[in-house]
């Protein structure tokens, strides 16, 4: 992977109901920024030109466009379901480049799951 790529953080699981509404954040610093909200599912408008997200009944995806020699963010994934419960989950995305090429360490950082709920934390490079 090269500077100037995009990568995709997928998050798959299995939801009690469908998706109500799902909000991304940038939690990288002190304060939490909401960076865009979907009802139901479908492609969610995010308030920061560098990202896109998509978010569907058995996964969701956010997109990080144009990545950069040296790039870092914690970005969170709520999920409100119809159903009796919810999840949550923050991935902490550092991207390290030696010769050209990106690392990608994504580590999932909390977790709020209903008993019912599996949630998987996928990297994906686009």
């Amino acid at each position: 992977m090269l500077e100037g790529q995009d990568i995709t953080v997928e998050w798959s699981y299995i939801l009690d109901g469908e998706v109500g509404a799902a909000t991304f954040n940038n939690v990288t610093g002190a304060v939490k920024v909401e960076m865009g909200k979907q009802f139901r599912t479908g492609n969610a408008t995010l308030n920061q030109k560098r990202f896109s997200a998509e978010v569907l009944n058995t996964q969701a995806q956010l997109r990080i466009c144009a990545v950069q020699i040296s790039d870092q963010g914690k970005h969170e994934l709520i999920i409100f379901t119809t159903g009796v419960s919810n999840l949550g989950d923050v991935v902490d995305v550092i991207v390290q480049c030696k010769y050209l090429q990106i690392t990608i360490k994504v580590v999932s950082i909390s977790r709020k799951i209903h008993d019912s709920v599996r949630t998987f934390l996928t990297p994906r490079h686009s």
